[in-house]
């Protein structure tokens, strides 16, 4: 084997689906708002700390 685990797609992120007009409405699964009825767009959550300014 490569070295990688069975099933392991390689990356650390989770998808989650979220709806671009709600983002309270969130699913581990592709689907609709059911707030508005649109699709729900996939995006990776890391275990990575949010880079953006700040205080330390």
């Amino acid at each position: 084997m490569s070295g990688k685990e069975h099933g392991d797609s390689g990356d650390s992120g989770l998808t989650v689906y979220s709806c671009p007009m709600h983002a309270d409405v969130r699913s581990d699964r592709p689907g609709t708002c059911p707030k508005c009825g649109m699709q729900l767009a996939p995006s990776k959550v890391t275990d990575e700390p949010h880079k953006h300014g700040g205080p330390p």
